[in-house]
């Protein structure tokens, strides 16, 4: 009998041998993969300027920069990617459908996050259903997901608690591996 482990690699490599051709993306060149990011040499050249640091120095560089409470918040920064189709926000709970410009093709993006403007982003287990929701919803009509979360966790509260915070995050977990 074959080993359940190596049955699920060789069904991870299909899938990723897949997802490969079936790509909705515009194929990329190997300086730029996608307006915006940075070039491969230059997060080379970061990463390599990151590894030499000290702790202290590394946490300034890095982690302060990440907790900035003046940061812009994800919303804001998912408006200015393109058309905003459609959106949803409950406090620190946000998603849209966002039209964006593939060389002159248009293609709609689903896209939730965490808006640190709001509890600093903390989501209690209502926000992680809403995106369980969102993940279907996005998953029915094809659409790539991409996920901004950016906190310190899940509520804590002992209400979030009561209101049973563990399985709706169990729930998110699970909507997203099914897509």
């Amino acid at each position: 009998m074959e080993n359940p482990q190596f049955e699920g690699d060789r069904l991870y490599r299909i899938a990723e041998a897949l997802a490969k051709d079936f790509s909705l993306f515009p194929s990329s060149t190997a300086d730029e993969p996608l307006p915006g990011l940075l070039p491969r040499r230059e997060i080379l050249r970061q990463n390599e300027r990151l590894s030499r640091l000290d702790v202290d120095s590394y946490i300034e560089a890095v982690v302060s920069r990440a907790e900035d409470p003046g940061r812009m918040p994800a919303p804001e920064v998912i408006r200015q990617l393109g058309r905003v189709l459609n959106e949803q926000s409950d406090g620190p709970f946000y998603a849209a459908t966002v039209e964006l410009d593939f060389e002159g093709e248009p293609r709609s993006v689903g896209f939730i996050a965490q808006n640190r403007a709001v509890r600093n982003g903390v989501w209690g287990p209502q926000h992680h259903l809403a995106a369980a929701r969102r993940v279907s919803m996005y998953s029915q009509r094809a659409l790539p997901i991409v996920t901004l979360m950016d906190t310190p966790g899940a509520d804590a509260e002992e209400q979030a608690n009561r209101n049973n915070q563990a399985h709706s995050i169990s729930r998110l977990i699970a909507e997203m591996s099914n897509v």
